[in-house]
């Protein structure tokens, strides 16, 4: 029994979950760089996100029922949270990439961690501390490195493109979204909760949606497509999602958000095993550099006890 229970503690710490979470969202890069060019942007979070409600409502429905008042009663929360996470964020990410290059969009992303800082203590849920910031520092040095490769030109030579904004925005995005999910308090499971997010996005996605199709886009059908559609909507919109929620209600949002720089050493080493991709010592450096700005941001936290729910108290 003591050694169960060991082994759910781990499984169930706030930091396996932002590790696993990063992790599924690494495939989520590295699919996306092969799918990029035949699933219009638009249309692929619809797809994704209507995959992620059919996967959710088995399991969410138990704890819906008996719960239309909560959801009467938090429908504008509700809205304020699927807007940033579910309609914006990977919209942003998909329409970005057409137009902008991996650097950029790479270097945009990995500033995301200190936009969550910046809002949390603006919003009085975190406090800054030089370990914290300098741990923030490092692993966005981290993240240059690992972009870069082996070539520092690649990043002195920056060059800005119209796609730019719109990673710019997915990144503030999922910044809003991780601070006003440490805020709200809605009384539902995380199942439920991610379930009523998924449903409000993809209503606010579909309009758009259809005039993307009605503009021309098509999607072009193979295999390949249709796995990668089945992944997107199944691994990181619903598992890595429920991970992230869960370790943001515990460590709040700018410490779980340290974690997003796992993402670019994840998608590296996948990179490496199945692309047959080299690594260079840019790239083994920088991911150094992100253990050590982990290390140093995730040092001084308290946890709160894990248990089953959606969001933490209001603060």
């Amino acid at each position: 029994m003591n050694d169960l229970f060991r082994v759910r503690q781990v499984i169930t710490h706030p930091y396996t979950l932002l590790t696993l979470a990063a992790l599924f969202w690494a495939g989520n890069v590295v699919l996306g760089r092969d799918v990029a060019g035949r699933i219009p942007p638009v249309t692929l979070n619809s797809l994704r996100w209507a995959i992620a409600l059919l996967v959710l409502m088995p399991i969410a429905w138990p704890q819906l029922v008996g719960k239309g008042k909560i959801v009467w009663a938090h429908w504008g929360q509700l809205l304020l949270l699927a807007v940033p996470s579910v309609t914006i964020y990977n919209t942003f990410i998909y329409l970005g990439t057409r137009t902008t290059t991996a650097t950029n969009a790479g270097l945009i992303v990995g500033t995301m961690p200190i936009a969550t800082l910046v809002l949390a203590i603006l919003a009085g849920q975190e406090r800054a501390t030089v370990t914290r910031v300098a741990g923030f520092v490092v692993s966005f040095i981290g993240v240059a490195c690992i972009i870069a490769k082996d070539d520092l030109t690649t990043i002195h030579h920056l060059t800005f493109f119209s796609g730019d904004l719109f990673i710019l925005g997915s990144a503030l995005s999922w910044a809003v979204y991780s601070i006003l999910l440490r805020h709200f308090a809605i009384p539902l499971g995380p199942f439920a909760l991610l379930a009523l997010l998924s449903a409000f996005g993809l209503a606010l996605c579909i309009p758009f949606c259809v005039l993307e199709l009605a503009g021309g886009e098509r999607i072009l059908w193979s295999f390949g497509t249709v796995a990668a559609i089945i992944y997107v909507g199944m691994v990181p919109s619903v598992i890595a999602t429920i991970c992230w929620n869960e370790a943001v209600a515990r460590v709040g949002a700018s410490t779980a958000a340290i974690f997003f720089n796992l993402v670019p050493v994840f998608a590296v080493v996948m990179a490496i095993t199945l692309l047959g991709e080299s690594l260079t010592l840019f790239q083994l450096i920088g991911m150094g550099l992100i253990f050590i700005g982990i290390w140093l941001t995730t040092k001084p936290v308290a946890l709160v006890p894990y248990r089953i729910r959606s969001t933490p108290t209001a603060t």
